[in-house]
């Protein structure tokens, strides 16, 4: 399935990295982690 989006053989014995982040505007004790993760990314 990743062939398809233009990933090549060797790309794909590379290590894969999937970042994420639990943030939401309702809960004012995880508004940093909107910042944090975009720094990361």
């Amino acid at each position: 399935m990743l062939y398809a989006t233009g990933l090549s053989e060797d790309d794909m014995n590379k290590a894969q990295v999937g970042i994420s982040s639990v943030w939401y505007e309702g809960n004012p004790c995880n508004m940093h982690l909107m910042d944090l993760s975009a720094v990361v990314r």
